[in-house]
């Protein structure tokens, strides 16, 4: 029991790691194409 315990703590932890490495990478592709558009490569 302890055993399954601990493992699905685990998962939990990688779970929130996997989720928070998504943010980072929406943000950053947020700004990477904030900084197109302001120099002017990007057109709509």
């Amino acid at each position: 029991m302890l055993y399954v315990k601990s493992d699905k703590g685990w998962a939990e932890q990688k779970l929130k790691t996997v989720r928070q490495q998504n943010e980072s990478d929406d943000i950053l592709n947020n700004e990477i194409e904030h900084v197109a558009h302001e120099s002017g490569k990007v057109k709509n």
